[in-house]
Order: C-alpha cells, then sequence, then structure tokens
C-alpha cells in the first residue's frame, strides 16, 4: 500500500513536444500519461473483457501486468 506522502512531481525529462514526432510513428495517437493517471498511481485498462494494472513507480517508470 502506498504511503500517505505526497506525490514527487515529474519533471518529465524525456517528453516528446508536440512539434516532435516519434520515428515510425505515423499517425499512432499519443496520449500523455497524465490524462490516464491524473493523481493516482495505477489504472486499470480494460482490452479484450481482460483487466490490465498500469502502475507508476516512484521513479517515474510504467508497469503493465495482467
Amino acid at each position: 500500500m502506498e504511503s500517505e506522502r505526497e506525490a514527487e512531481p515529474h519533471d518529465h525529462k524525456g517528453d516528446v513536444r508536440e512539434d516532435e514526432t516519434i520515428p515510425g510513428d505515423g499517425d499512432t495517437p499519443r496520449i500523455d500519461s497524465r490524462e490516464l493517471f491524473g493523481d493516482a498511481r495505477e489504472v486499470i485498462i480494460v482490452h479484450d473483457q481482460q483487466n490490465y494494472r498500469l502502475r507508476r513507480t516512484r521513479t517515474e517508470k510504467l508497469i503493465l501486468t495482467k
């Protein structure tokens, strides 16, 4: 269980700017992770009637588990 301390701000050093392109991405939609998570540390993504847990670690990495 997460501690009740306030989440550390993310500096977004590796973020891609809006005007940058990702090689080979074509028309692939991009979703900023902040839109998915809001203030939460994890979200449940439902795909093909299966639940997947997407979690942000303390070091701001993403972990997807079934």
